[in-house]
């Protein structure tokens, strides 16, 4: 009987061992968890500051380009009444011709005088 009393305390201490490698493993499992829960929120947090500084940047190219085209707006504009009181002169028809005959014979390679 001493015999089967060593197996049984043998079998105790291994079945402890288990428990004991349990125990230890849901505790580096909860603590790992934490880290993880941790480094997730960090991330996030990142994200958004990132989201955040992104959007101004945004903002911030789209107020100057409103500023530019409207700066530019305003010197088409002007440039525009500065034209309409004045005329160009006119061109007659034969100096189109000319001009459009010594094109045409450029585009064909023809020497041009």
């Amino acid at each position: 009987m001493a015999h089967d009393n060593r197996g049984i305390g043998q079998e105790f201490q291994a079945l402890a061992q288990v428990i004991e490698a349990e125990k230890d493993a849901q505790m580096r499992l909860g603590a790992a968890r934490v880290r993880a829960e941790a480094i997730l929120q960090e991330a996030q947090d990142d994200a958004r500051r990132i989201a955040t500084r992104t959007d101004k940047r945004i903002q911030a190219l789209h107020g100057c380009f409103r500023e530019n085209l409207a700066h530019k707006k305003m010197e088409f504009e002007e440039a525009f009444q500065r034209e309409i009181g004045t005329r160009g002169t006119e061109i007659g028809a034969d100096k189109i011709k000319d001009v459009t005959n010594r094109l045409a014979r450029r585009i064909v390679g023809v020497d041009v005088e």
